[in-house]
């Protein structure tokens, strides 16, 4: 379980026009950024309260608005289930996101790492895997679960899933299904309607394609499941971070304040955050703020 995050301050943030035709959690009429540097610094004290460590980047790019969600464009493996630290590079779908791969912050999380994965070639070929958002990692079971979209490409997730068997002893599984909200439209990011905690599942089921549900139950099967509504994933219910506190030497949840009222009920002490001029602006929540470091 992760002790170590990234997290990236939002500069120039702002309603991505590119991003808001398939993210229908943001708000485009939201323009009033000025309490999103306060919200930002909030999360970070809260992590290193916790003790949680958290490495601080600051992107310069005024075209990289959306730079705050660190969780899309790298993600980090180690072992036992691979057999060395690996970071790989993720393929994203618009153009201002792939800014947020700066050289500079690849250097710096490659120097925690043993290889460099980069999967930024499938750009090219339209193909996006957009990280922790785009996936789900049961890190226990080696399985990775992803919902179908313009930034989830199945092609990308295979070739995902062929380098790390070929890093791992273990046979890793990809649980791919389809989901959609209540009006029909596609989910963009898996990490909205599923969170995994060392126990339970946190599930948005009416999301998932009638026909795909019994799967994807089964590969949870070893968790209790939470089940959780449309208005409560509205409410980023199902963008639960979890991380290893060793303040409190336990596992801890990081949730939106937003979703507070939905009343979930987990053994793990849950940590609220107020985050919700970034939520409203971006379209992402507690985990899409963190990129995690194994």
């Amino acid at each position: 379980m992760s002790r170590k995050v990234v997290m990236v301050k939002p500069n120039n943030f702002l309603a991505n026009p590119e991003t808001l035709k398939d993210n229908a959690f943001m708000n485009s009429s939201v323009t009033d950024t000025s309490e999103c540097s306060h919200e930002f610094d909030s999360y970070k004290e809260l992590l290193l309260e916790l003790g949680i460590e958290v490495l601080y980047l600051e992107n310069p790019d005024s075209q990289a608005p959306d730079a705050v969600f660190a969780n899309n464009w790298f993600i980090s493996f180690s072992p036992p289930l691979v057999t060395k630290k690996l970071l790989v590079l993720c393929p994203m779908k618009c153009e201002s996101r792939k800014r947020e791969k700066r050289p500079e912050f690849i250097n710096k999380l490659a120097e925690q790492h043993q290889e460099v994965i980069d999967l930024s070639y499938f750009e090219s070929q339209g193909k996006a895997l957009e990280g922790t958002g785009s996936l789900v990692i049961d890190r226990k079971r080696a399985k990775i679960f992803m919902s179908l979209s313009e930034r989830s490409s199945l092609d990308v997730l295979n070739q995902l899933i062929t380098v790390l068997n070929n890093h791992s002893s273990t046979s890793w599984e990809a649980v791919w299904f389809r989901s959609y909200d209540e009006t029909g439209k596609s989910i963009y990011h898996t990490n909205v309607i599923l969170a995994l905690t060392s126990t339970h599942a946190v599930v948005n089921l009416a999301a998932i394609h009638h026909e795909d549900r019994q799967k994807v139950l089964e590969a949870l099967s070893e968790y209790q499941i939470v089940e959780i509504s449309h208005e409560s994933t509205k409410k980023y219910a199902g963008n639960l971070e979890v991380l290893y506190s060793p303040k409190l030497e336990s596992e801890v949840i990081i949730a939106s304040s937003r979703s507070k009222d939905v009343g979930l009920e987990l053994p793990q002490e849950t940590f609220y955050v107020d985050i919700r001029t970034i939520e409203e602006i971006g379209g992402g929540s507690t985990q899409c703020m963190l990129g995690k470091i194994y």
